[in-house]
């Protein structure tokens, strides 16, 4: 979204179902979040939607929206590139083994 997005734009997501992460439960229906820059700057209930300033508006069609999970996925420790390899790759796996799990946990705190 940020590519179409002018830096410093208000953007209010509408029609979705926002879960609230730190309570383990939805946020009331009807709930617009308005977001600048990527972060969450305001929850707009269905009485404030007029005040709420947003430069665009995106509907979100019923999708459930759960802030905060980017990359929940990744295999640390799987540095071989395929099930059939020479002894040419496993030495290269382990001259960089150390190197590819410190990377890919570097990238997944990153995000």
């Amino acid at each position: 979204m940020s590519e179409h997005v002018p830096k410093g734009s208000n953007v209010r997501l509408t029609n979705g179902r926002f879960v609230d992460v730190t309570n383990g439960c939805y946020f009331s229906k009807g709930l617009d979040v308005v977001i600048r820059d990527s972060k969450i700057v305001s929850l707009v209930n269905p009485l404030q939607r007029e005040q709420a300033r947003a430069d665009s508006e995106i509907d979100l069609m019923g999708k459930t929206v759960i802030p905060g999970i980017i990359n929940t996925h990744t295999h640390i420790q799987m540095v071989v590139p395929s099930l059939i390899y020479s002894f040419k790759m496993l030495n290269l796996v382990k001259k960089y083994q150390d190197k590819q799990i410190e990377k890919r946990m570097r990238d997944c705190l990153e995000h």
